[in-house]
């Protein structure tokens, strides 16, 4: 089984690229993609406790509307519902807008390190 001397070297550094450290370069560019992805998860993760909390509430309205015939109440609760829920966009916007100035200054520097 003789393999020619070329790809002897080539599955050596293959290896060896395995056993090694990341390289700083690369680090600082995998920090900056969990940094940005880590201002859309906040907007989602807001997204949905708002539309959950308001689903949650219009489906107790419905309760109280059809089952228990306290309507007043029923309708009450349920437009509350509706009223959480149409805040679950603009919620997710403004948390994705603050974590995104959390992280602002954390990006630049390290964009900033990057490219010099």
């Amino acid at each position: 089984m003789n393999m020619p001397e070329e790809e002897i070297i080539e599955k050596i550094n293959l290896i060896k690229s395995k056993y090694e450290g990341k390289s700083t370069r690369q680090e600082k560019v995998e920090e900056i993609e969990k940094l940005d992805k880590s201002v859309e998860i906040v907007g989602t993760i807001w997204a949905l406790i708002y539309g959950i909390i308001g689903t949650l509430f219009l489906g107790v309205g419905i309760c109280c509307f059809f089952m228990w015939s306290r309507i007043v109440f029923g309708i009450i609760i349920g437009l509350f519902g509706i009223l959480i829920m149409s805040f679950a966009i603009p919620g997710g916007n403004v948390a994705m807008e603050k974590q995104k100035s959390r992280v602002c200054e954390q990006i630049k520097r390290l964009s900033d390190e990057i490219l010099v």
